[in-house]
């Protein structure tokens, strides 16, 4: 199985402020995707933080982050907006962030991930489980 989190989260509309939103997180390393974003051709430098959620390279970028990190949506209001998912009965059981939002609309998408994209047929970050076993997780989507 291969399980993600996919919140769209509402920002300002474009030119009312949502290029003002930062975003803040620690990745350990920033994956490149291939041609039709179906699969990781290998691994490319991390962005520095916080960046705003409007810059173009973190559309679509999809970090590994350490178990229990967090990303952190900035407002220019000072309020933060945090996410993140983790194992109950494992850890690193969502090791990645997807980060994706279009220009034009007043959302932005930070996605907790299993895995990379294509898991099922790569194996990379799929789980294995037996029948009769069970796996949990958490989200967190909090206010600070």
């Amino acid at each position: 199985l291969y399980a993600g989190f996919h919140p769209y989260l509402l920002t300002p509309p474009h030119g009312q402020g949502k290029e003002s939103v930062m975003l803040s997180c620690e990745p350990l390393r920033a994956f490149e995707y291939n041609a039709r974003l179906t699969d990781i051709a290998g691994v490319k430098p991390t962005p520095a933080m916080p960046v705003p959620i409007t810059a173009a390279e973190i559309n679509e970028l999809l970090i590994e982050v350490r178990e229990g990190s967090a990303a952190a949506l900035l407002f220019p209001d000072k309020h933060r907006l945090l996410i993140s998912a983790g194992g109950v009965d494992m850890a690193r059981l969502f090791p990645y962030l997807q980060f994706y939002t279009m220009a034009d609309q007043p959302f932005f998408c930070v996605e907790p991930w299993m895995g990379h994209p294509n898991a099922l047929n790569t194996v990379t970050g799929a789980q294995w489980l037996a029948p009769g076993a069970h796996m949990r997780g958490i989200f967190r989507c909090r206010i600070g």
